[in-house]
């Protein structure tokens, strides 16, 4: 893949993380989004920086200010996810204002035109969410990968994925997967499709089902959905352990994402 053609995906794949993060927030009772800009504030109705996001730069410290203050009002953890295109000028203003970094993932795309035949593990089948329990499954199979580390997280995104709408019947641009595997729920997947991108989040297996192929089957069957789609490109994050992967999968890196995490119980704040 060109350099120039890299460099062309990464206004798509900011566009497909905002609409994502947009349609998740709006699935939820109290969830709004809100733009600043360049800029898009996603307020879950819950204290989780898992589901309250930040995504794009900020173009003035005054944006940054105004943000913080959004979640600090209501006492909200935050997480802001900016793309490594952003100045030092507007790093140095999110730790000015109390964001600390946390991690940084590698955003990867690929054409998904000559995707070849995916074997299908047997016994492993996928099905699409569409009710509460469905959904209510989904979260408590996520919740599994921050369990031993994060139990706070695990049971706010168990929490939260109870509280969310599930997807409407037939409707195909979001999403969300359950991976069965000899009649045991055990991985998930997301998927968001916008003028003909996709990306790809939330792939997830339950740790008591691991280094069995299951998160590879479960990734496989999810591009093949996508390609069935119709769906020209396919974008995702990935953490350094998931890049080999991807690769191998026909991914190429667009570039680094970092996450900037705010805290509920930092008041700091200091002017330019």
């Amino acid at each position: 893949m060109s350099h120039s053609v890299l460099h062309s995906l990464w206004p798509v794949l900011l566009e497909a993380m905002e609409a994502r993060f947009c349609h998740l927030t709006e699935r939820l009772p109290s969830g709004r989004c809100f733009r600043h800009d360049a800029v898009l504030s996603c307020l879950s109705g819950w204290a989780s920086d898992t589901f309250n996001t930040v995504s794009g730069i900020p173009s003035t410290f005054e944006d940054v200010a105004s943000i913080t203050a959004l979640y600090r009002h209501y006492r909200w953890p935050a997480s802001w996810w900016l793309p490594e295109q952003a100045s030092a000028d507007a790093r140095r203003w999110l730790a000015q204002q109390g964001w600390q970094y946390a991690e940084s993932d590698m955003a990867m795309a690929r054409e998904m035109s000559g995707l070849p035949v995916m074997s299908q593990r047997p016994g492993f089948r996928v099905y699409e969410v569409t009710t509460t329990a469905d959904i209510q499954l989904f979260g408590s199979i996520m919740s599994t990968i921050f369990e031993r580390d994060a139990p706070v997280e695990a049971a706010e995104v168990r929490e939260v994925y109870s509280a969310m709408c599930p997807p409407e019947r037939g409707q195909t641009h979001w999403q969300l997967l359950i991976g069965v595997d000899r009649d045991k729920p055990v991985a998930t997947a997301s998927l968001f499709i916008r003028d003909g991108i996709a990306s790809i989040n939330d792939i997830a297996t339950h740790p008591a089902h691991r280094r069995q192929g299951i998160g590879t089957a479960m990734f496989e069957a999810t591009l093949q959905r996508i390609h069935d789609s119709g769906a020209a490109w396919c974008v995702l994050q990935a953490s350094e352990a998931g890049q080999s992967l991807y690769a191998r999968q026909g991914f190429s890196a667009l570039g680094m994402i970092d996450t900037w995490n705010l805290s509920e119980n930092d008041e700091r704040a200091t002017d330019e």
